[in-house]
């Protein structure tokens, strides 16, 4: 037998970048990066379902930033696979993580849980290019090709072409809104679903602002507070007199109950300061207390003002009727964190302030927030640290917190 011939085969290697789509639920004042961290520029497309679309150069190396035309809506991202896209909405002092999701990530059905006092519903997107069908409770729904679909009081989810499917919680009180992505396998159809291998639930993010703060200034009368100041403080001036903070953050008001606390760190920003490094720890106060309208103005508000009605003080929690049981604000012996405080901000982060923060989710009757107590045992370690009322407002003190739903 004669052997075959060989024949030369050449081999082209060529590296084309994959193009992919994903899409980005869009809530009030969405902002969306991309990063694109190749040797070469790149565009994308973005597309507001049933509205604008608009292209962007991203060149090599840079980061993009830009922001929703709408408050509410779809958005369809068309680009790089490689890019990094993430998404944040901003509202009222409160930043709130957007998930990302290619649109291969389709599922057949979901079960949205109830969250009271939270509205709870469903958000549908068909990636495809025909139309899909789903039913939603017991309605049959049709969504157009790259289209939408919202909602509320949804329970039970069944798709008939696989979509991409979204929980939406509301809190109709605060304009809280958290979309949680639904990755689960898809079931098959025409037989028994099988559930193997289901991915864990993604992590979202939430960064607060305060819904209130205040000074407690040592006084023996109670008559010193700064609740509208743009400033707070902790520790001891050099004439020997004690300074305490207090902040507090609305958990509950923008986390759906029954999510899973999995990070809490307080941050806040140290705008002046006499003495070096020194340790600040963070209490949780056992006691609700008041933010009133007194303000010690910008400059020279290290010693507080005359209390108004409502105001925290030393002695009291509403002036002039409620008082401490301790002078100084009534508080947990432990800390739930300590750091040391210098010029750079000021972060408490453990253990116990997920804990905390677990709690204040759970049980918000029990949240009356930190109290920040500095080196008491030196004269001239007092801190001065920006307030919520503060501008700009990314230099307020802020609760940083990752849960899943």
């Amino acid at each position: 037998m004669r052997p075959l011939p060989l024949f030369p085969v050449v081999l082209s290697l060529a590296f084309v970048a994959m193009a992919e789509e994903r899409y980005v639920p869009v809530a009030a004042g969405t902002e969306v990066r991309i990063v694109n961290s190749s040797t070469e520029r790149t565009s994308v497309a973005i597309e507001l379902l049933g509205g604008e679309s608009t292209r962007l150069d991203v060149e090599a190396g840079a980061t993009l930033r830009w922001t929703a035309p709408a408050g509410e809506g779809v958005l369809r991202i068309e680009g790089d696979a490689a890019l990094q896209i993430t998404a944040d909405s901003r509202r009222d002092g409160v930043r709130i993580s957007l998930p990302v999701v290619a649109a291969r990530e389709v599922v057949d059905e979901a079960e949205i849980p109830r969250r009271s006092p939270w509205r709870s519903g469903v958000l549908a997107i068909n990636p495809r290019e025909t139309t899909a069908s789903v039913t939603i409770d017991d309605t049959l729904h049709a969504i157009a090709p790259r289209g939408a679909l919202r909602v509320d009081d949804a329970a039970v989810v069944r798709a008939h072409t696989p979509l991409l499917l979204f929980a939406c919680d509301v809190n109709e009180a605060t304009g809280a809104r958290i979309f949680t992505p639904i990755r689960t396998h898809a079931m098959t159809r025409k037989r028994r679903a099988v559930r193997s291998g289901t991915p864990a639930p993604a992590i979202q993010t939430v960064t607060l602002t305060p819904s209130r703060d205040n000074t407690l200034f040592e006084s023996g009368t109670g008559g010193l507070s700064n609740g509208a100041g743009v400033h707070v403080f902790a520790g001891t001036t050099r004439s020997g007199a004690r300074r305490r903070a207090l902040v507090a953050f609305d958990v509950a008001g923008q986390i759906p109950p029954g999510s899973r606390i999995t990070r809490a760190a307080l941050s806040m920003r140290v705008s002046k300061t006499i003495s070096g490094a020194l340790p600040a720890t963070i209490h949780r106060v056992a006691t609700n207390w008041g933010e009133g309208s007194s303000n010690a103005g910008a400059f020279s508000d290290g010693g507080g003002t005359t209390a108004a009605n409502g105001d925290a003080t030393w002695l009291h929690t509403f002036r002039p009727n409620s008082r401490w049981s301790t002078p100084g604000g009534d508080f947990d012996a432990a800390a739930d964190a300590t750091t040391s405080v210098g010029f750079e901000p000021g972060v408490w982060e453990s253990a116990a302030t997920l804990a905390r923060v677990q709690q204040w989710l759970d049980q918000p009757d029990t949240n009356f927030g930190w109290i920040v107590i500095g080196d008491e045992s030196r004269d001239g370690s007092a801190k001065r640290f920006d307030s919520r009322e503060i501008e700009p407002a990314t230099s307020r003190p802020s609760l940083t917190i990752e849960f899943q739903r």
